[in-house]
This record gives C-alpha cells, structure tokens and sequence, in this order.
C-alpha cells in the first residue's frame, strides 16, 4: 500500500522499489497494489485494474484520484490516501500487506493480517528541522504514532544504518522484527553506454545541450529534502571555476518554479536544462550520456539515484547523507562531501570532472555490483512466504 500510481511518472525512490519488487516478484507471488490513480478512464477510483509492469502482471486498485503526485497539498497526500482507504474499506483478507508509509498501516492494527513495513529515509531527519514532511510540526506525535503501528506489525525493513540502530535503542518491542534492508540498482537497465559519445550527440541535439560541455545530472524530487537551492548554488560556483558545463535536472516537484527564478537571477539559465520526470528507460541514457551526478540532499536513506548513477558507470559527487558512503568512495567513484557548502562540493565536481579517466566505468559499477533486485529482495520475499504460509495455517 503506498499512495502513488505505479504507472504514472511519479518521482522518487519509493515508487522505483513498489515497481522493481512487482517486476521481480517470485512467479509464486500475486501481487496487488493499492495507491491512487492519475487517470480516472484508464485506472478508475474504486475498481481492481489488471496492468503490467515490465511484463509483470498485477493488480491495481486507486482508493483516491490525485492529478499531480509530484506536487505537495496542504494535507499531505498519505493522509487523505489514509482517509479514502477508511472509507472504502477493501476487503483485503488473505494478503500479506506492505506498508511503504505508516498511516495506511493504522487501519489494520489486528495482529491476524500479516505486515511488513518498510522506512525509506533517516527517519529522524525526516520529520526534523529542513524537511518538508508535516510531521516536522510534531514529531512526538510521529514518534508516538510509530510506536502504535510498529506493535502491529511482523517484521520492519530500514535503507539507512541510523534508523536501525534509532529503532533498536527505543523500540526494543522489535527485537528480531527489525532488518537493514539496502537499495538496489537494476543492472539489465542501468549499464554503461555501448555508444556514449553517440547517445551523448542525440541527446543534445533533443536538449538543446552541447556535446562538448561536461554535463552534470540532478535526478530526484524538487522539494527541500534534496536542497535544491544548494544544488544551484553549487553549479553555479562550478560554472565560475568552468565555462564550459551544463546542469541538466531530471525530476519534478514544488520547488521548480522557485529554481526556475533562481537559475535566471543567477544569470545561469544558458547552461541549466529542467527535463521534468522521466520513465527509467529514457532516465538510464542520461546516466550514461553524463559525465557527473551531483546530490546536494540533506539527508537520505540510501538514495537510489547515486546506485542507478553508478551501476550505469557515472561518479557520484554527494553530500554525506544517509548510506552513501557505502558504495561512493573518494577518488575511485566519485566524492562525498562532509562539508554542505556549494562552494566545496563544487571544489570536488571540479575535481572529478578534470580527472574524469580517474573515475572510470569499471570502478563505479563494481561499487554497487552487489545491489541487485534479486540479491536484496530475496529475505523480503522469503518472509512474505513464510507470513503468508503462517496466516494461511492459522486460518485453517
């Protein structure tokens, strides 16, 4: 349960985990996605929906209609999803049901319905000073509401290390129901160009880019978890030290408008190209078409993006936020940075970028060699038998 439309374009790490665990869900498993739709006609509110995802059949039932699932509302998508799903009450009996949110998960507090739950981010700098998540306006009560519906549930999966050991020191209720559980990258999609400089010339010519310039990519949401403002004022320092570079932004979100009037008072908007979201297809050739990924995040769990960058043979320069430390290491793949400033982490682009044969294809995929769907997905569906198969026995 997760409020997102698999099939719309949607950005963020969540949604890329809710359709890589459909598209490589064990042939044993029926998968069923509750979320919201983007299309009335197509994916009507209310009504199970047969898709596919990458071949993967599923079903799909919307309990809300949302037109922007890129754009924040003053009530925050997850509640009103939360407050449709109470009203329309599915019958979802029989199911083993994932939770990638813990509102939904206040509904079924019966121990009778096997649960997992899933944390996506640093939970405490989630909810905390320079997030945009409302619980930021009480985190007590976010605290308090987790512990609720952490009791009810089987077993939790975390991306980030200071989760788990949050969780740990505070939860000890969890002891044993709790695992680190890493992003993955898919290397069938995500792989380094065959023909770079010639995936390099169609897409400047489509972006009105020039082949020449060294491209520095963005991809994520345009909210204030990312910083965007940092990412621009990095770039912008970047661009001071060489002319001769293009920012290009995949994504979509909030914020846009705002970095749309900073890039023109910076007097960089020559050099700055916002491409919007992107299906992971179209996504994986800017990876391998750039010379650089840059994050500029606050925080992060284990951020999907710098697994993706990498596995498609792109450095990664990032803040020091949540997992990346573990597969970016400096000088061989690309740069963290401890110091959030623009104009250091634009020191470090510069770095990469003037010794780009330092960080080779081969270093950067054989850093997230290990993150693949299978390898990490495996104890997640490995439990969900196990709980299916205990629910099922107790039933009978």
């Amino acid at each position: 349960m997760y409020p997102s439309d698999t099939l719309s374009n949607k950005v963020g790490g969540i949604t890329t985990f809710l359709r890589g665990f459909i598209e490589h869900a064990p042939d044993d498993f029926a998968i069923e996605h509750v979320g919201v739709t983007v299309s009335r006609d197509q994916r009507p509110v209310g009504r199970w929906t047969l898709l596919a995802m990458e071949g993967r059949p599923f079903r799909f039932l919307p309990v809300l209609f949302e037109k922007d699932v890129n754009r924040k509302t003053r009530m925050p998508l997850s509640f009103r999803f939360t407050l449709a799903l109470a009203a329309r009450r599915p019958d979802l009996s029989g199911r083993v049901l994932l939770f990638n949110r813990i509102e939904p998960a206040v509904l079924f507090p019966a121990r009778s319905l096997p649960k997992i739950g899933f944390v996506h981010n640093d939970i405490q700098k989630r909810v905390g000073v320079g997030s945009e998540d409302s619980w930021r306006h009480a985190r007590w009560m976010y605290f308090g509401f987790e512990r609720r519906v952490f009791k009810s549930l089987d077993h939790v999966f975390t991306v980030n290390r200071n989760s788990l050991e949050y969780y740990r020191a505070n939860y000890p209720f969890l002891a044993g129901r709790l695992s680190f559980l890493p992003t993955w990258a898919d290397l069938e999609l995500f792989h380094p160009a065959d023909d770079r400089e010639g995936l390099r010339r169609r897409l400047a010519k489509e972006h009105g880019l020039s082949p020449d310039h060294a491209w520095v990519l963005f991809v994520g949401r345009l909210q204030e978890q990312k910083a965007p403002m940092r990412l621009l004022e990095t770039f912008r320092e970047l661009h001071r030290l060489r002319g001769d570079t293009a920012l290009i932004v995949v994504g979509d979100g909030n914020l846009k408008d705002s970095m749309v009037e900073a890039v023109r008072r910076f007097g960089i908007a020559g050099s700055v190209r916002f491409i919007g979201s992107r299906p992971q297809r179209k996504l994986a050739e800017f990876y391998r078409a750039s010379d650089v990924l840059l994050l500029t995040s606050n925080f992060e769990g284990m951020p999907r993006s710098v697994l993706e960058a990498l596995a498609s043979g792109l450095p990664v320069v990032t803040t020091d936020v949540g997992e990346v430390r573990a597969v970016v290491t400096d000088g061989v793949s690309g740069w963290v940075c401890a110091d959030f400033e623009p104009e250091p982490i634009a020191r470090a682009l510069e770095t990469v970028l003037a010794h780009r044969s330092q960080y080779g294809p081969e270093n950067c995929t054989r850093a997230v060699a290990a993150y693949t769907p299978a390898r990490v997905l495996a104890p997640v569906y490995d439990l969900c038998r196990k709980l299916f198969r205990e629910s099922a026995g107790a039933a009978s």
